[in-house]
């Protein structure tokens, strides 16, 4: 077992057996994110993207909150100023664009209240369980802001445009249990088994090929994101690669041996 803890300011960065942790860490505000929070996600993410030692990446919130979004208190700096607002905002869309587009897998862990920034965070990952009772919503339109189109996209695929439209316009906060029911989340868990849920399933995909999940990931983000294909055979491209591959050779060896696969993404 290996374990490696580092702190990042207001993100603690944790790495065990193949699955890094990502915990903002604010519990005094509900985990808030401040502006230099959001600036230092996208690199803490691209660097754990890098790390072939990682094949799960857990983004959760300290406490008994995931994160409420961003720091309000932040937004009197941002107000009629157009090189901040342009900062703020392109600093907030690289932290998501970051989630989308490493390698592995990113699993939310919302163990709290999910809302604005936080739940735009969680519509990024992967995979989303939260703990009953926590809840999400993007009321923008209560503090006059305006969420991305991509994230507008994100929400749309991921609960339909008319829930979608109902979230945005009317800035509704909504429980676990009905986020579970549109779509918006894969699971809900009483906080006694949220977090073994959530580490049960990091460690299953740690066993399986990670070239393959990350293939998944890369085909529904393109299916979801864009940008389209530009031909027919750009779309079999990973699948024939991954014939080329020792994490192939060994699955159907160890199929064929009636043993456990090792696979180590070769």
């Amino acid at each position: 077992m290996s374990i490696e803890s580092v702190d990042n300011g207001f993100l603690k960065i944790s790495r065990e057996d193949g699955i890094a942790t990502v915990t903002v860490n604010r519990p005094e505000s509900r985990n808030a994110m401040t502006p230099a929070m959001w600036r230092d996600m996208a690199p803490v993410l691209k660097g754990l993207g890098d790390d072939r030692g990682v094949r799960v990446i857990v983004l959760r919130g300290e406490g008994s909150g995931f994160i409420s979004g961003a720091d309000i208190r932040e937004f009197e700096g941002i107000a009629g100023e157009l090189d901040a607002a342009r900062d703020h905002v392109h600093c907030v869309e690289g932290a998501m664009e970051a989630i989308s587009e490493v390698r592995q897998p990113v699993m939310a862990m919302v163990n709290g209240h999910a809302i604005g920034g936080g739940c735009e965070l969680a519509m990024a990952c992967d995979l989303r369980y939260a703990v009953r009772g926590a809840k999400f919503g993007i009321p923008a339109c209560r503090l006059g802001v305006v969420i991305s189109f991509q994230n507008t996209q994100r929400l749309m695929q991921l609960v339909g445009p008319a829930y979608a439209q109902e979230m945005l316009m009317t800035g509704n906060v909504i429980e676990a249990d009905e986020a579970w029911r549109i779509g918006l989340v894969n699971g809900v868990f009483s906080a006694e088994a949220l977090e073994e849920h959530v580490y049960g399933v990091a460690r299953n995909m740690c066993r399986l090929a990670p070239l393959t999940i990350q293939a998944a990931k890369e085909h529904t983000r393109r299916a979801l994101l864009g940008p389209p294909l530009s031909s027919p055979e750009e779309g079999i491209a990973l699948s024939i690669n991954a014939y080329l591959t020792k994490d192939f050779k060994e699955g159907y060896t160890a199929f064929l041996e009636k043993r456990t696969p090792s696979f180590q993404g070769e």
